[in-house]
Order: C-alpha cells, then sequence, then structure tokens
C-alpha cells in the first residue's frame, strides 16, 4: 500500500576515481559516492521531503535507507525505511503506523544541518538516528518550481540502538543526505 504512495528509494554506493565539480563544487578523489534513485510518483512539485541513506557503521553491518514525505498541514513526515542489521533485512514500509519517522528534516542551526529519525517495530526493533553535515557540504541538486533539493554524500551518523542498547557509528563521513523543501 505505502509502496504505490512512496518512492521506492535505490542506492548504489562507490568511491569517485577523480576529483569530479558538481554544481561549481569540486569534490576530491577517493571519497564515497552514492547514486540514489527514487522514482516520486505523486505531486511531485508539491511534495517535501527528506532523506539518509547511510551504510558504513564501525563493528556492524547495519545499513540503514529512509525517505520521508511532508503530510501537509499535520506536520507530521512519516516514511518508510529499509534496514540490514545482523545478518537480517527489514522493511519498515507501513507509515500510517509510523514504523518510521523523521523528527528533524535537515534543518540548518549555526552552519549544520541535521537529520533524525525514530525506526520502531514492537518487539525488535527500536532505534534513533542522528545525522549532520555542514551546509557548506551541500549541493543544490534541482529546483522542482519553487523548491530545490539539498543533498551531500558527507554526511556521519550516529544510531542509538535502543533495544540492544549501544550507539553505532558511521565510518567518517560518508552518509548520504537530502531535502527538498
Amino acid at each position: 500500500m505505502a509502496n504505490d504512495i512512496l518512492p521506492n528509494v535505490t542506492s548504489f554506493y562507490a568511491t569517485l576515481n577523480s576529483q569530479t565539480n558538481v554544481n561549481q563544487y569540486n569534490y576530491p578523489a577517493n571519497i564515497p559516492a552514492v547514486y540514489t534513485k527514487y522514482p516520486i510518483k505523486l505531486l511531485i512539485n508539491y511534495t517535501d521531503w527528506s532523506m539518509i541513506s547511510a551504510g558504513s557503521f564501525q563493528n556492524s553491518d547495519l545499513q540503514i535507507e529512509l525517505m520521508a514525505l511532508e503530510v501537509p498541514l499535520l506536520d507530521l513526515w512519516p516514511c518508510i525505511a529499509f534496514m540490514y542489521y545482523k545478518n537480517q533485512t527489514y522493511h519498515l514500509n507501513n507509515p500510517f503506523i509510523f514504523e518510521c519517522s523523521m523528527l528533524q528534516i535537515g534543518e540548518e542551526v549555526n552552519g549544520i544541518r541535521t537529520f533524525e529519525a525514530r525506526l520502531f517495530r514492537l518487539g525488535d526493533i527500536h532505534m534513533d538516528i542522528t545525522c549532520t553535515a555542514p551546509s557548506s557540504n551541500f549541493v543544490m541538486l534541482d529546483v522542482q518550481g519553487e523548491s530545490q533539493i539539498h543533498t551531500t554524500v558527507l554526511g556521519s551518523c550516529l544510531v542509538d540502538d535502543i533495544h540492544n542498547g549501544y550507539t553505532l557509528k558511521t565510518l567518517g563521513t560518508n552518509a548520504l543526505l537530502e531535502l527538498k523543501y
């Protein structure tokens, strides 16, 4: 049901082989890159979204990919998420029961953009993920009407695994963070 409304986010991870210029920003060689596809099926010009894609956590096989869409007038940001953790795949794809919800959507404070989400499924998953990147690391990817899409692959994330009682951190700054507003 949710897959008919929300985009199916798919990412491919790589490393840049050489220096690359994107929208007048020079990315050096040997930094992580992410190619992400997410076909928006409904009202792209009127939809705001926020996205996190993080795949390299210290001492863990954790991978998280999530996308949230704004519910206009209600200030809600339900999302769908894919998670691979401890050799298991999880799909938190029912936004109507808030298995995944965005708490911060990339707002800028003191030159830092913060993305925060909660993943929760009764009995086996309770995680809070917080990702940040300097605003200067974001590039404008596209303009849709009066909206702008800003993205970076230079984010870092912390995941509090509340269910299991520990915190995981990304290796370096290699998380994809994106927002359209």
